[in-house]
């Protein structure tokens, strides 16, 4: 029913979602508008207020609407070539980080150890912008010492799955990077 975020169709089931939960509830503001309308036979009665009211969080969920429509969601011809390369390795999917210039989308996002890279299919997607956004968010929380590196290369990102994949596979992705990097995602 819902797909988690950084998971594959996640911006595609965000997009439904969050327009059905805006739509219920400007829904349920207008009938309480109306039932005390109809009731009382004025507008300017206690249900109105509460009707009002009611409207903050279909407020706040249309711009979480209007957000996720804007963005797209890792291409299916690019999550097919992406799987048999991912491996053990901690991929994610579907990710929009914002920042207060541009928001970058990144179709694939993949962590091993202190390395962290992602593929990008956007054009408007500035990959060295990109890259040091993440790296600033991640040391601002603490975590110093990564390298983010944002393809525009599919075979190149594949490559350097690849080759993430034949590296010693014991220093495993930090909980808490992950958990940030997540966070930092619409």
């Amino acid at each position: 029913m819902f797909v988690k975020k950084g998971h594959y169709g996640y911006i595609q089931n965000r997009k439904i979602w969050t327009s059905l939960f805006t739509i219920a509830c400007f829904g349920v503001s207008l009938s309480i508008f109306l039932i005390g309308w109809q009731v009382i036979g004025t507008k300017k009665n206690l249900w109105t207020v509460i009707a009002v009211l009611g409207c903050l969080p279909g407020a706040k969920s249309a711009v979480n609407t209007i957000m996720f429509l804007k963005a797209k969601g890792c291409p299916v011809k690019i999550h097919e070539q992406i799987c048999p390369h991912a491996g053990q390795l901690c991929v994610f999917y579907d990710l929009q980080f914002t920042s207060y210039e541009r928001t970058y989308a990144v179709d694939s996002l993949a962590i091993e150890g202190k390395s962290i890279c992602g593929f990008t299919s956007h054009a408007k997607c500035s990959p060295d912008q990109c890259e040091k956004h993440l790296r600033t968010q991640l040391e601002q929380s603490g975590h110093k010492g990564y390298t983010v590196k944002i393809f525009t290369s599919i075979d190149k990102y594949l490559d350097r799955l690849d080759s993430m994949q034949r590296e010693d596979g014991s220093v495993r992705a930090d909980g808490e990077v992950i958990q940030q990097l997540l966070t930092l995602a619409l």
